[in-house]
């Protein structure tokens, strides 16, 4: 769950880099237009990066973009999924949809739209020829799984998110490990993620001393 959350967090950082927030109706009220060629969230509630209803099956009765207004104010907010505003969707509306587009690559397949949309808009090439490399360590508990160590240069006991960015920092790819994971090793396996064909103009990454 920690890469999608992550992948959410870039949607909502492309988001504040300029895609509106109105659209198709949802459940907060609209934020304030800040251009008629922005994408909005609507978009990819439509588009066709999101899941259909399947063939045969009963017409969808969930507004999809409702859907994403539950998410992104949980993430943002972390708040417990019971404690969510009652004029959003309840947790067993919304974590389905969750889990379903984490595990097809729904979510990877929307933050890159969004990712290139931005771009473009900021008078960019689609894809990135710099990349910077970096990570975090973060304290947690046993809960979520047993990826967690002590980061003994941090003094942290929990997991490190590791994450390649492009210039403007929006995300290309992140790996969650225990914390006790060597950065250099860690990078190694972040960078399989990553193919020439998705990046390629990609020639140089960016990293500290290490």
């Amino acid at each position: 769950m920690g890469e999608s959350r992550e992948l959410l967090n870039s949607w909502r950082t492309a988001e504040t880099r300029g895609v509106r927030e109105d659209g198709e109706a949802g459940t907060r009220p609209e934020a304030v237009s800040v251009g008629s060629d922005r994408p909005t969230m609507g978009d990819f509630a439509a588009d066709a990066s999101c899941p259909r209803t399947q063939h045969g099956g009963a017409p969808r009765q969930v507004n999809l973009r409702a859907v994403l207004d539950t998410w992104l104010y949980q993430n943002r907010t972390g708040c417990q999924w019971d404690m969510l505003p009652h004029d959003l969707l309840p947790k067993s509306t919304v974590y389905d949809y969750f889990a379903q587009w984490r595990d097809d690559g729904t979510w990877a397949k929307i933050v890159r739209l969004l990712r290139t949309r931005v771009r473009v808009q900021e008078g960019r090439e689609s894809t990135p020829s710099a990349a910077c490399i970096d990570s975090q360590s973060v304290k947690t508990t046993e809960v979520g799984g047993a990826e967690r160590g002590y980061d003994g240069g941090k003094k942290i006991n929990g997991r490190k998110r590791h994450v390649l960015v492009d210039t403007i920092g929006l995300l290309l790819v992140v790996l969650i490990t225990s914390a006790a994971l060597d950065d250099g090793a860690a990078a190694v396996k972040l960078l399989a993620q990553i193919s020439a064909e998705d990046f390629p103009r990609l020639t140089v990454i960016f990293g500290d001393s290490k």
